[in-house]
C-alpha cells in the first residue's frame, strides 16, 4: 500500500476508483472507454480482488497515463479503508450494493463501501446507482459533488428509458439534464449493464466530454469474459456466459433478460450455481431466483447445495419437475444440458430455432465453470 501511494504520487496519476458488490469491472470497462478518447487511461487488471490488485494494477502505470481507473473490491473488514488512503481517488463511483432491505450483510457492505465517497475531496465527483437505496443514501455522506444514474425513472441525473432488450445488444434512450439523446445502443446484453453505460456518461461529463461522442465510443465496448458474454454453442445455440460470479439482482436481471428474448422458436436454458457471501439474504436470494426461473425458462439446472434452494423454489412454484435437475457437480450439470439439447434437436430437427441460455456460477467454482 505504502508503494501504491509512491508510485502515484510520483506520477501524478489522476485515480478514479470504482466499488459495490457488482458491476464493478464492466463499469471500470466503460468508463476507460471513454476516456480514452481524450487520454492515455490505465485500468484495473482485474486478476485478484483486495488490496493485491493496486500494485497488481500499478506496476504497469506509466508517466503516459494521465488517468487510472481502479476496481476497488475489498475482500475483508477494514481493507476498503486502507486500499483508499493509498490511491487518494479523486472520483468515487459506487455500482450498487443490492440485496433485501433489512439484510445486515448489505448493511456491513454499505458501510465499507461508503469510505470511498467519503474521503473524495471537495473538488471530487461521487457517482452513485440511484436505484439501489444503500448507494442512494451515500450522498449524504461525502464532501464532492455527487451524481446520479438510473433507469426507467425520474430522479436521477442520467437516465436511461425505453429499453429495449434484445438478443445482440440494448437499444435505449437517454435523459442528461435538459438534453437528450434518442434511439442509442449498447452491445451489452441486459438492462442492468446499463448502469455502467451511464456512468461513463457522468465521468466524460465531467472531463468535458460531449455525451454524444461518448455514447458512440461506448458502441464498440465488447461484453467482458464471464459477465452476459455472447457464445456459440453446440448445434447452432447461443451460450450466454456469465460465469465471473452472480448475486440476487444481477442474476434476476438475466433471467429477465432471457424471457424477453426467448420466443416459441427458443428454448431457454438457465444452469446456476451458488451464489456467495449473501450472508443472511441467502436462502431468500437462492429462493427468489428459483421463483423467477419457473416463470421465464424451459429448463432450470442447479449446480451445489445453495443453488439447490432455488430448484426447489421453482417446483414449489409449480414448474414442472421434469424440468428441473438439480444436480451437485459439473458433470451432471453439464449431462443435463447436453442431454436435454439432443433430445430437443431429436424431436425437432426441423426447427430451426437457437436454445438460449444463461450461466450463473459462483466465485470459487469460476474456474472449472
Amino acid at each position: 500500500m505504502k508503494w501504491s501511494y509512491y508510485i502515484l504520487n510520483k506520477l501524478g496519476t489522476q485515480v478514479i476508483g470504482v466499488t459495490g458488490t457488482s458491476g464493478k469491472s464492466v463499469t471500470v470497462e466503460a468508463i476507460s472507454h471513454v476516456l480514452q478518447t481524450r487520454f492515455p487511461v490505465h485500468k484495473s487488471i482485474g486478476e485478484v480482488n483486495g488490496r493485491m490488485s493496486l500494485p497488481l494494477t500499478l506496476a504497469r502505470l506509466t508517466p503516459e497515463h494521465k488517468i487510472v481507473v481502479l476496481e476497488l473490491a475489498a475482500s475483508q473488514p477494514g481493507e476498503m479503508s486502507e486500499m483508499v488512503l493509498s490511491v487518494q481517488p479523486q472520483i468515487g463511483i459506487v455500482t450498487r450494493i443490492g440485496f433485501s432491505d433489512r439484510d445486515e450483510t448489505a448493511d456491513q457492505l454499505a458501510q465499507e463501501d461508503r469510505l470511498l465517497v467519503e474521503y473524495l475531496p471537495t473538488t471530487g465527483l461521487a457517482v452513485l446507482n440511484y436505484d439501489d437505496d444503500r448507494t442512494r443514501a451515500m450522498a449524504g455522506h461525502t464532501r464532492a459533488k455527487t451524481l446520479t444514474v438510473g433507469l426507467d425513472g425520474f430522479g436521477a441525473d442520467v437516465t436511461a428509458y425505453n429499453v429495449v432488450l434484445g438478443a445482440t445488444g440494448t437499444g435505449f434512450d437517454v435523459r442528461q439534464g435538459a438534453n437528450r439523446f434518442v434511439g442509442r445502443w449498447s452491445p451489452l446484453l441486459g438492462s442492468h449493464q446499463l448502469y455502467a453505460v451511464l456512468t461513463a456518461l457522468a465521468v466524460g461529463a465531467h472531463f468535458e466530454i460531449p455525451a454524444a461522442d461518448a455514447l458512440k465510443a461506448l458502441t464498440t465496448l465488447a461484453p467482458l469474459p464471464g459477465r452476459m458474454n455472447p457464445l456459440n454453442g453446440m448445434e447452432g445455440s447461443l451460450l450466454i456466459d456469465d460465469s465471473d460470479g452472480a448475486d440476487p439482482e444481477s442474476t434476476l436481471s438475466a433471467l429477465d433478460w432471457l424471457h424477453t428474448v426467448t420466443d416459441d422458436k427458443h428454448r431457454a436454458i438457465f444452469i446456476f450455481g451458488d451464489m456467495d457471501n449473501l450472508g443472511d439474504y441467502n436462502q431468500r436470494g437462492h429462493r427468489a431466483v428459483g421463483q423467477r426461473a419457473a416463470e421465464s425458462v424451459d429448463m432450470f439446472i442447479t449446480v451445489g447445495t445453495d443453488a439447490a434452494l432455488a430448484g426447489r423454489a421453482a417446483l414449489d412454484h409449480g414448474m414442472d419437475a421434469r424440468k428441473v435437475r438439480i444436480t451437485y457437480n459439473m458433470q451432471d450439470a453439464v449431462a443435463s444440458a447436453t442431454g436435454s439439447q439432443r433430445a430437443h434437436f431429436g424431436r425437432h430437427r426441423a426447427d430451426q430455432g437457437r436454445p438460449l441460455g444463461a450461466h450463473r456460477t459462483d466465485h470459487a467454482g469460476d474456474a472449472g465453470r
